[in-house]
């Protein structure tokens, strides 16, 4: 992997964990998030019977959807329609 990726990543996490420990409601809202994600990712893939619209279900749209949240799978949806 590129250690450039591979830092940016360590940068967002040591980020959202200090978030998490200074907020009141951080961790509480990161599950949230995490879980509206994880969901909208399989609603996406449910309403893709009809639609003809899916989303792989792998490790890498996993991360996605728990890290980012439904933002996350929007920009992945986004990005399987225009690379299609």
């Amino acid at each position: 992997m590129n250690i450039g990726f591979i830092a940016f990543a360590a940068a967002g996490i040591i980020i959202m964990m200090w978030w998490m420990i200074k907020t009141r409601y951080g961790a509480r809202a990161f599950m949230l998030s995490a879980l509206q994600g994880i969901a909208g990712m399989f609603a996406v893939n449910l309403a893709g019977t009809v639609t003809g619209v899916m989303i792989p279900v792998n490790w890498y749209t996993l991360g996605i959807g728990f890290f980012a949240g439904l933002p996350g799978i929007i920009s992945t949806l986004i990005l399987s329609v225009i690379f299609r």
